[in-house]
């Protein structure tokens, strides 16, 4: 086990991954983040962050009098790049119509990372920070860490950015929140404005046509089809909006339980149910898929001609489940690992920032990177808005107006641990890639991949000895992992890297 930091100070904000720079620190266990700040109620921190708002002149769009775009972040469950066609890995891809036209007319990101599990994944994409700076290193459980509310999350950095020019609602899938951080209220105690789903956050959707729905802190029964449902909510709110709104919608799907959606939403016939083998295992993941992407083209078509003044994010929050994930990975390369099956994920952005559609991106991003994205579409300027919080954010606004731009980090980090927010841990994995190696350090034993000849991650370079091209590149790696096992945060490597893609 190690002690981890968190600086706190002049805020690197949009810089990425940077090695420390002059301020004050503290060695803090992640589960004393709370102590950060003086206790405070939840409505005695919105007034601090009002307060924030009013000592700042944003430059968003809306005081310059250009029309503020909308912004709508889709984000998919245990569905990896092997899912989808648009990514253009392996050929047994779900029919997903709607996210092939969105892509066509979008950017698609080739290497993209995310956590290895969901809660992580989420608290990545709401706070821009890594695990080990917000302490959700795992799923949530009943009575351990959730989220801290002192995190600022997307809709509070929009409010204290732009003067509380946005509306601003989550949907569906939170899994930040447990009895220790508001419980059916967390995702409102957290910043969102309106919040209505099947929050399930320390369980998995036990079933989708019927299920308990929380909208601002109040339950009710509901049943349908909770990808449509998921939708649906989302499309009524955004009609109810008449100013700039930021929409988050989580998906269920394709998380278990495997089930047969509704026929009207697939074209696919099913196989016989229960699935008894991999193959109708597998076609009951992609139906699911398929329904989702079905749900979204309705949310989509919703929009009319506003979803030409909005930039849609599409994201996989980790890689497809074992048991179902494409034979392309090994057994132990799905969800849960940091193999390329595990964090490797889907991400497609279309709207009027993309200067040509239909292209990829071969840039290292992160999950994190949603956040400053966010910020800049909005105007917002991080360094000014939030001065005291490091961020590990980077904005993808470069690569959609210069999709074959270089990429803005030289290496990309994840990992997983557990419990929340201990230095005790149980587990303790991290990884770390550049543009064409990847090291893992799983609680202590290392593997080394060359992922441009070995995509799949089949041979641990470590058992056959490396080349001295391929030992600069470990150095350079491994330097970066115990970088961040000894300072808590990622360090842009310095050392030279003679690969050129």
């Amino acid at each position: 086990h190690f002690r981890r930091s968190l600086r706190i100070g002049p805020s690197a904000a949009l810089a990425g991954m940077q090695g420390p720079e002059p301020g004050e620190s503290w060695q803090l266990r992640p589960s004393s983040l709370d102590s950060m700040i003086p206790p405070t109620s939840p409505r005695m921190r919105c007034i601090a962050l009002q307060f924030c708002a009013l000592l700042l002149v944003a430059n968003f769009p809306g005081a310059t009098g250009g029309k503020p775009g909308n912004i709508l972040i889709l984000l998919a469950d245990d569905i990896g790049v092997e899912a989808l066609h648009c990514t253009g890995v392996g050929r047994d891809s779900a029919h997903t119509p709607v996210l092939d036209k969105l892509a066509s007319e979008g950017v698609v990101f080739a290497n993209a990372w995310s956590a290895p599990l969901c809660g992580p994944t989420r608290a990545c994409i709401q706070t821009g920070r890594h695990a080990f700076r917000t302490g959700i290193g795992s799923n949530l459980t009943l009575e351990g860490m959730g989220l801290p509310l002192s995190e600022v999350i997307l809709p509070e950095m929009l409010d204290v950015g732009t003067k509380n020019f946005y509306a601003h609602a989550a949907f569906g899938k939170w899994h930040l929140a447990n009895g220790q951080v508001g419980g059916i209220q967390g995702p409102n105690l957290a910043g969102y404005g309106f919040y209505s789903g099947f929050m399930n956050s320390t369980a998995y959707a036990e079933d989708y046509f019927s299920w308990t729905e929380v909208t601002n802190g109040v339950e009710s029964s509901r049943s349908g089809y909770l990808s449509e449902s998921t939708a649906d909510l989302a499309s009524q709110w955004i009609a109810a909006q008449n100013r700039p709104w930021m929409c988050y919608v989580a998906f269920h799907a394709a998380h278990a339980p495997l089930h047969v959606p509704p026929p009207e939403l697939t074209t696919q016939i099913a196989p016989h149910f229960p699935p008894t083998n991999f193959e109708e295992r597998r076609a009951f993941f992609k139906l699911m898929v398929e329904a989702m992407d079905t749900s979204i083209g309705q949310l989509l078509d919703s929009l009319g001609d506003d979803i030409e003044n909005t930039t849609i994010i599409f994201m996989g929050d980790n890689g497809t489940a074992n048991g179902w994930i494409s034979d392309l990975y090994g057994g132990n390369q799905s969800k849960s690992t940091l193999f390329q099956g595990g964090v490797n994920v889907p991400l497609i952005v279309r709207g009027p920032n993309v200067a040509q559609p239909g292209s990829r991106s071969r840039a290292l991003v992160h999950a994190v990177d949603i956040f400053a994205t966010v910020a800049e579409l909005a105007g917002v300027d991080l360094e000014r808005a939030l001065p005291d919080v490091t961020l590990d954010s980077i904005s993808l606004i470069p690569y959609l107006e210069a999709p074959a731009s270089a990429s803005k980090r030289n290496a990309v980090f994840c990992e997983r641990f557990k419990p929340n927010g201990a230095v005790e841990l149980i587990v303790d994995r991290k990884a770390v890639r550049n543009r064409r190696y990847k090291l893992m350090d799983l609680d202590g034993a290392r593997q080394f991949f060359d992922l441009y000849l070995d995509p799949f991650e089949k041979v641990n370079l470590l058992r056959v000895g490396l080349t001295p091209a391929e030992q600069l590149q470990y150095s350079q790696l491994e330097f970066e992992l115990d970088h961040v096992a000894a300072a808590g945060e990622p360090y842009l490597p310095s050392l030279p890297d003679p690969y050129q893609p």
